[in-house]
């Protein structure tokens, strides 16, 4: 038995019967040994470790739901799971690309208010207005005055 960082690398075959009986050792003892080689992949495909990091998680989560219907065919665990890590850095790819070129819609124009439409009058006697010339009474009629 060899050493992978300080977990003892077991038999990979005996670590996914123990997980797919839902083992939580066996589990965190897959993924104590995957982790480093995902993250080392996402972080050499995508912009940011926090992104890389992102990356890996959610391909560990779609792994451990995925896990129950994992059978042993072709080139085992280890690329199957690289499997759903790189689809998960394409989706991420993908998305980063529409994003990207989806145009940034301008600012949208704003329709004038009906105050804006009678051209700068003013109420007369607006309140805290200071100008003498404004009659307070006027502001209960609704009277306008040009400014």
């Amino acid at each position: 038995m060899g050493f992978t960082g300080d977990v003892v690398d077991v038999d990979v075959r005996e670590l996914v019967c123990r997980a797919q009986a839902s083992d939580p050792d066996a589990w965190e003892a897959m993924h104590r040994r995957s982790y480093p080689r995902l993250l080392a992949y996402a972080r050499r495909r995508l912009p940011g470790a926090h992104e890389a990091d992102d990356a890996v998680s959610g391909a560990f989560a779609r792994a451990y739901d995925r896990l129950p219907r994992f059978r042993w065919k072709g080139a085992g665990f280890d690329a199957w799971l690289q499997g759903i890590l790189r689809n998960v850095v394409l989706e991420r790819g993908r998305a980063s690309t529409r994003m990207a070129r989806e145009p940034v819609p301008e600012q949208a124009s704003v329709d004038p208010t009906p105050l804006d439409r009678l051209g700068g009058c003013r109420l007369q006697g607006t309140p805290g207005s200071r100008d003498p010339s404004h009659d307070p009474a006027n502001a209960r009629s609704g009277v306008f005055a040009e400014p």
